[in-house]
């Protein structure tokens, strides 16, 4: 899932994502894990992207 805004922290990631999975149509609980970069190449991501899993 693509988070709102930029996370900067496990603080601030543990707020929005909960909030992003639970808000999504199949109600998913945030796995805890999340990145600011593109897995392959390394780079940037305008957002930041976290795991969701189904409750």
């Amino acid at each position: 899932m693509q988070a709102a805004n930029i996370i900067n922290s496990n603080t601030q990631a543990n707020v929005d994502y909960r909030t992003t999975c639970n808000s999504s149509s199949k109600k998913l609980k945030w796995n805890g894990q999340w990145t600011n970069q593109n897995a392959s190449t390394g780079a940037q991501l305008a957002k930041s992207v976290c795991g969701c899993c189904a409750n």
